[in-house]
């Protein structure tokens, strides 16, 4: 058996005098050729990892990091399978991240820092169920939330997220599923933007962009090849692009082939675009404050 385990126990330079720091970790590991690595600097921290083969193979192959600066960060990492990728990096103090793999070829990664900026007090867990599956969260300032979680093949999931007490959730089930989201607020230290994202069935796409305070987004898309984006060839050209206050959008789409497209610029707009069949698409464009536009499709 090949198992390979790193585990540092940091010191910290305080006052003048060098502490040992009271930080926790353990790994725990079934198989062959899993490796783990946990790297906390800091007081408080704790990290936990577990990494077991599949039902038939005995060569898992899982790879597990975690590193923690800061005080009272919490980490839980855990793979069953085989070539499993799971990243847990926290700056600050008391973040907790959560990361569940079982399958194959699966990558999560939580980034509780973002271009050297710290993060506080942020909660954020990812689960993966299948193969070839990838989650990513990255998170600035303060108090914000993201969940995803991913059944099937090949789904590709990912949040960005800073300014203060923002909410991200993605569900995805099926294959070839893409969630982009993106929220924050350039003109205050708070966001409390909110999006959710669900996706059932194969090479569903969508793009959320939210710039601004208390802004809402939803998404449920259910059937083959529905798109929200401006351009469905662009992994990051926005379907939903919120800018401003206090906005509201919601997408809709069961069947196939549908596209939908919400742009909100101002304060207090409402946009609801409802499809079900094949072959719809419906746009919503709105500049000003409280407007409000629907639109329905059946065939």
């Amino acid at each position: 058996m090949k198992t390979k385990v790193i585990f540092v126990m940091s010191v910290l330079l305080s006052a003048g005098l060098l502490f040992a720091q009271s930080n926790s970790s353990s790994i725990e590991q079934i198989g062959n050729g899993n490796e783990a690595t946990a790297e906390q600097a800091g007081s408080e921290n704790t990290s936990i990892q577990f990494q077991s083969r599949g039902f038939f193979n005995p060569n898992a192959n899982n790879n597990a990091f975690v590193t923690q600066v800061g005080s009272d960060n919490f980490a839980i990492q855990g793979q069953a399978g085989a070539q499993n990728e799971a990243t847990a990096i926290q700056d600050g103090s008391r973040n907790e991240a959560y990361q569940g793999q079982l399958g194959r070829s699966n990558t999560a990664k939580i980034s509780h820092t973002y271009n050297g900026s710290k993060a506080y007090r942020s909660l954020h867990l990812q689960g993966q169920l299948g193969n070839g599956n990838n989650a990513s969260a990255n998170v600035s300032s303060r108090g914000n939330f993201g969940m995803q979680a991913q059944s099937g093949r090949n789904n590709d999931t990912r949040i960005r997220q800073g300014n203060r007490r923002n909410s991200a959730i993605t569900f995805q089930n099926g294959r070839g599923n893409i969630a982009y989201s993106n929220q924050y607020n350039l003109d205050g230290p708070f966001g409390l933007n909110a999006l959710t994202v669900n996706q059932n069935g194969r090479r569903n796409k969508t793009k959320i962009l939210q710039k601004g305070f208390s802004n809402n987004a939803d998404v449920n898309q259910l059937g083959r090849n529905n798109v929200v984006r401006d351009d469905p060839t662009d992994p990051w050209s926005p379907g939903i692009d919120q800018r401003g206050d206090f906005n509201n959008a919601d997408i809709d789409q069961i069947g196939r082939r549908n596209y939908g497209l919400i742009g909100q610029t101002g304060n207090q707009n409402v946009g609801v675009i409802y499809s079900n069949g094949r072959d719809h698409s419906g746009t919503i464009t709105q500049t000003g404050g409280m407007n409000e536009a629907i639109i329905t499709q059946n065939n």
